[in-house]
């Protein structure tokens, strides 16, 4: 596992292969030491997912989220009342998960 800064980034990346899948990710941190305990924790989960294949189970709510976030990214228009309509979904779940 190599920590890596990329030459346009103040964030430290962890670079590592498993599996002959090479997996590059931002720590989201500056800091080594932290950076560290990070890239072990994104391992760890990267283990699970391509040698033992399971996956991280997510709430409505956040694959809500991650379906405005892409459609946002790929410059497909969502429309207010879709997003609105979305956002309620969200804030239920999210409800429902604190009750």
């Amino acid at each position: 596992m190599t920590l890596v800064r990329k030459a346009n980034s103040k964030h430290w990346y962890v670079q590592f292969q498993i599996k002959h899948q090479t997996v590059i990710r931002s720590t989201r941190t500056t800091d080594k030491r932290t950076a560290e305990r990070v890239a072990a924790k994104i391992r760890a989960e990267a283990n699970e997912r391509i040698v033992l294949g399971r996956k991280k189970q997510i709430t409505l709510g956040e694959a809500l989220q991650r379906f405005i976030q892409t459609k946002a990214r790929t410059s497909m228009i969502v429309s207010a009342h879709a997003k609105n309509k979305l956002m309620h979904w969200v804030w239920f779940e999210w409800e429902v998960a604190n009750d």
